[in-house]
């Protein structure tokens, strides 16, 4: 069994996921619910961009509403799109990791504003070791890059490194890095977490997160 010292977890899909309305929100501002997947996809692929901190969110955002012809305010679908739910019980176990002397990072792909909001409204900085966002890494997963940069902001060798993320492309790309990863979805419950934290020698107690 490796020793893990650290965990690097996804966000999205792993630790938080976007509000309960959050795509009927965003792709109602298209106005014609026949074309919200077409709009959808415009806002997708302009935030895409945005990723490794290259271009401005909001300015590309402001293109696609243009685009579109929208009323809408940059601001009112920013709003939308900054919506997110952190799982409580991955934060407990993320506690409970800590607690046991693991480093544990938050390892995601995120634009700047939306990161912000991470950092600051949802206060990730209490909960996690590093956040190990990708515009401010100035690479993006899958790459090898970002995965190396990560490693150097964690100071770790990548044989004591667990990523677990919700999309199998970019756990493969990890383990090509010589991390060991692992696929995980929220929707699979807290319980598989465990097990597969326990897999690997992290056996943790259920604690509450820190205020």
């Amino acid at each position: 069994m490796p020793t893990i010292r650290a965990v690097l977890l996804d966000a999205d899909g792993v630790v938080q996921l976007p509000g309960s309305a959050w795509s009927a929100s965003l792709g109602g501002f298209c106005g014609d619910p026949s074309r919200a997947d077409e709009f959808l996809t415009d806002v997708f692929d302009a935030e895409r961009l945005c990723l490794t901190g290259r271009a401005d969110f909001e300015a590309a955002l402001g293109q696609v509403l243009q685009k579109w012809q929208l009323t809408v305010s940059v601001e009112a679908a920013m709003r939308v799109w900054n919506e997110i739910e952190p799982a409580t019980d991955i934060l407990d176990l993320v506690h409970s990791l800590r607690s046991s002397c693991i480093s544990v990072s938050l390892a995601t792909n995120q634009q700047a504003y939306r990161a912000n909001v991470m950092t600051n409204s949802l206060r990730y900085r209490t909960h996690f070791d590093h956040l190990l966002y990708s515009c401010e890494l100035g690479f993006s997963k899958p790459s090898f890059e970002y995965f190396s940069s990560a490693l150097t902001k964690i100071a770790m060798d990548p044989s004591e490194v667990l990523f677990i993320d919700d999309h199998e492309a970019n756990v493969s790309a990890a383990r090509s890095c010589g991390l060991h990863g692992e696929v995980f979805h929220l929707s699979e419950g807290v319980g598989r977490m465990r097990e597969i934290l326990k897999e690997y020698g992290l056996d943790v107690s259920e604690q509450s997160a820190p205020d």
